[in-house]
């Protein structure tokens, strides 16, 4: 056990960081104010002022005149309005003012069911590595995580199994991680819910960010060796945070609704699809690193709508017949934003059939437009491979693409088995972008730049090489 920690927390600088701590400003004249300590770099007095300069720089220095200050107090860093969970080894402390919220506690085993109507914030810190926090809410909540270590050998670390909204604050300057053990039947996660799931900063009970709360920009690591790192029966959102989501032995992230990163950053390393969805998945903003060895997986993939409209993604696979975009009834779009894939496995060849390695694959449409910066590698083992392949068409308007495509055709297939770098059984439209297509094997049979109805209409709008 001790050594599956110690692989969760590799690269990480270390297990421990300073509790958030807060600091009131009494004052009979302007009335009291808490704040986080935290968040401010420096606290000086300078010409009869008490003058805080935060650590975030687009937030404006404030000031309080000394003659108003009647008193300064140091206080816990946790709120006196939060339910306290702290795990210690095979025990649980517990700190519960409410008292329609029940806790019940078995060793390290904490079940909390809740008969509130009002927004409740569970705080979690300490460490347990056979222990696991169940939660059935009966309003919208809050977990969050302070330097928080939990490993269940049997199921899901975190479970929550009523469908109110989870707010999940990654306390700032934090260290946390989930471990999940279960058997991937029930319950397959590390980090299990019925319900949204919502990495934000500290918000209240309608989702808006409380002034001066915590950012929640810490570290959370997931692993989970029987199952996917989260799963939600509704929908996953990423605002803040650093979740590095590896060692799984399914999905990274799964959901059955959609799947949406508007800030901070997510890193995947699963067996299964990293991102699956059933609904659309959509990138906003932040950083979304993928990395992938299995055979047929997808990094991206659901039912219907992928909109990247900004933010920065890289993702390299080396597994055969694997996709790096996937959905089948929708189009993809990729607008604002860095993309980068990087493929270098195989065909797969299963059951008779043969699945090609390509970058993106649709059904519909592939977009790719107005300020997109999208750079695509299929290398040189990937037989029959493609760089984009669209069955409706492939748009590109005001902006940069590059495909390299190094692979051979598959001479074993009976029919297909193609290289390309742009495909499409429609028409492919480019206008007013940079479009480089490299292949270095433009003078074998059945390797193409460019494979689509209209191919004549595109001379002189895109550039064919053989290197870079």
């Amino acid at each position: 056990m001790k050594k599956i920690v110690s692989l969760l927390f590799a690269g990480m600088v270390s297990l421990s960081a300073l509790a958030e701590q807060r600091m009131t400003i009494h004052s009979s004249t302007k009335g009291n104010v808490e704040l986080s300590v935290f968040n401010y770099r420096d606290i000086q007095l300078a010409d009869k002022m008490l003058v805080f300069e935060a650590k975030d720089t687009s937030v404006k220095t404030s000031s309080i005149q000394i003659q108003d200050v009647d008193s300064l107090t140091f206080n816990d860093p946790v709120s006196s309005a939060f339910v306290q969970i702290l795990f210690e080894g095979d025990t649980a402390e517990i700190v519960n003012p409410f008292k329609e919220v029940e806790v019940k506690v078995q060793g390290s085993n904490v079940e909390v069911i809740s008969k509130s109507n009002e927004y409740v914030t569970f705080y979690l810190k300490g460490t347990s590595l056979d222990g696991s926090l169940s939660i059935t809410p009966s309003a919208k909540f809050a977990l969050f995580m302070d330097n928080l270590i939990l490993a269940n050998m049997t199921g899901p670390a975190i479970r929550i199994l009523e469908d109110f909204r989870a707010n999940v604050i990654i306390a700032d300057g934090s260290k946390n991680a989930l471990v999940g053990l279960g058997d991937g039947v029930d319950y397959n996660a590390a980090f299990w819910s019925k319900t949204q799931l919502v990495f934000s900063p500290e918000v209240d009970a309608e989702g808006s960010e409380i002034p001066g709360g915590n950012k929640g920009t810490g570290y959370l690591g997931i692993s989970s060796f029987g199952g996917h790192g989260i799963y939600s029966k509704d929908y996953v959102r990423v605002k803040t945070g650093e979740l590095v989501i590896e060692d799984v032995a399914g999905d990274g992230i799964n959901t059955k609704d959609y799947f949406r990163l508007d800030g901070g950053s997510v890193k995947i390393q699963a067996k299964g699809d990293a991102i699956d969805c059933n609904d659309h998945i959509f990138i906003n903003g932040g950083k979304l690193t993928i990395t992938s060895s299995s055979n047929g997986v997808k990094a991206l993939k659901c039912d219907s709508i992928i909109d990247i409209l900004g933010g920065d993604i890289d993702i390299t696979m080396t597994g055969k017949g694997a996709r790096a975009l996937k959905n089948d009834s929708a189009d993809v779009t990729i607008k604002n934003a860095k993309v980068r894939i990087v493929m270098k496995g195989d065909v797969l060849r299963e059951d008779g059939e043969s699945s090609y390695t390509t970058a993106i694959k649709s059904d519909m449409k592939v977009k790719i437009l107005d300020g997109a910066d999208v750079d695509i590698t299929c290398g040189s083992k990937t037989t029959g491979g493609k760089g984009i392949n669209a069955t409706a068409g492939i748009e590109i308007a005001n902006a940069t693409l590059v495909v390299e495509v190094d692979g051979l055709k598959d001479y074993e297939a009976e029919s297909g088995g193609k290289v390309a770098g742009l495909k499409s059984d429609g028409n492919i439209s480019i206008e007013n972008s940079k479009v480089t297509i490299i292949a270095a094997n433009l003078e074998e049979s059945g390797v193409k730049a460019v494979n689509c109805a209209n191919k004549e209409d595109l001379l002189g709008k895109y550039t064919e090489q053989i290197e870079r």
